[in-house]
């Protein structure tokens, strides 16, 4: 489970870490105190954690992931299958994969967990998404979102053709059941290949 609540003594497993490089996914520590976020909502807080190499930063829970370590395995495996697969590299555009969530980063539309689905979903799902956003007070400047709109047929493209090469492949028939758990799981794989790649 991914940011499960926290105390102090817990050993904790970093996933992503917001903008701090050498923090990488893996990385182990132990919780040395929880406080409110000060900047960010009242819910929000500052875990600070002293990690096993060497480092004092704390995680944010507005922006970072992480797992209790008895949690670590499912992670670890996913950056395995990610490095081991260099299929993402063999069958994806991977300038596209990134362009695609650094823009929707970027936007602040979702949080970046709820982002998969739009990886296949293309220009039209996301298009009308926004507008419902929009309608409840969301703001993003039209030529952001234009930009945004052309990286989601992007790689909505990538990940079809991909889906497709992986199927064949494996053997497998490229029925539309086929299409979108391959479709699931690449887009899983590409927003680690994201969280890593930042």
């Amino acid at each position: 489970m991914l940011n499960p609540d926290l105390k102090v003594g817990d050993r904790v497993v970093l996933v992503y870490m917001s903008e701090e490089s050498g923090m990488h996914p893996g990385t182990k520590g132990t919780v040395t105190d929880i406080t409110r976020d000060p900047f960010e909502g009242p819910d929000d807080k500052i875990i600070s954690v002293d990690w096993d190499n060497g480092r004092t930063l704390g995680l944010v829970t507005i922006t970072d992931m992480w797992m209790k370590e008895k949690e670590e395995k499912p992670i670890t495996e996913n950056i395995e299958d990610i490095r081991k697969i260099g299929n993402l590299v063999k069958i994806m555009n991977l300038n596209v994969v990134y362009d695609f969530f650094e823009k929707l980063r970027m936007s602040g539309l979702v949080n970046m967990l709820s982002s998969v689905a739009f990886t296949w979903s293309g220009r039209q799902y996301l298009e009308k998404f926004i507008d419902l956003e929009e309608m409840k007070g969301f703001e993003i400047d039209p030529d952001q979102k234009e930009e945004l709109l052309e990286a989601a047929d992007k790689i909505q493209m990538e990940i079809i053709r991909a889906s497709m090469k992986v199927l064949e492949k494996e053997g497998k028939e490229d029925t539309i059941e086929n299409l979108n758990r391959t479709a699931r799981d690449l887009g899983k794989q590409m927003l680690m290949f994201f969280i890593q790649a930042r």
